[in-house]
């Protein structure tokens, strides 16, 4: 369910609903205007950015997590870990599948959240300087 505000009414999925069907049925669309608007964009790229939001948004539960990090080395399942290529969560899972939906998942987070710079940003410096963002304030601070 993703929040609809300060009622928290449902806005892609029903409080009944286990899955990201509904979800995908909105964002189906999206996704496929830039096919239509876009040469370049193939089936196959629809196809796997299709797959990509599949991993990323469900299929799993924390039960299954544990489980699962029970049966893989930890650096995959750590937010700090590798990022993997789908090929390579299909060669550590083999025939695994709760491993392979599991891996997908964390994976796909991981791509997901790092295009949510600020907070990784926040952390980084660079020539012993970090960034300073602040209403009003915006600069560098010395490390």
């Amino acid at each position: 369910m993703v929040d609809g505000g300060k009622d928290n009414d449902p806005v892609l999925s029903e409080v009944e609903e286990d899955n990201y069907d509904r979800a995908f049925d909105f964002l189906r669309p999206v996704i496929q205007g830039a096919a239509d608007t876009d040469p370049t964009v193939t089936e196959d790229m629809l196809q796997a950015t299709l797959e990509f939001c599949g991993q990323a948004m469900g299929g799993t539960d924390p039960e299954m997590h544990e489980k699962v990090a029970k049966r893989v080395d930890p650096k995959y399942m750590s937010p700090d870990g590798p990022l993997l290529s789908v090929g390579e969560v299909k060669a550590i899972a083999g025939d695994d599948e709760e491993v392979e939906l599991v891996l997908g998942r964390v994976q796909g987070r991981k791509a997901l959240e790092a295009h949510h710079w600020q907070p990784n940003f926040r952390g980084e410096s660079f020539h012993g300087l970090s960034i300073r963002l602040e209403r009003g304030n915006l600069g560098l601070n010395s490390v």
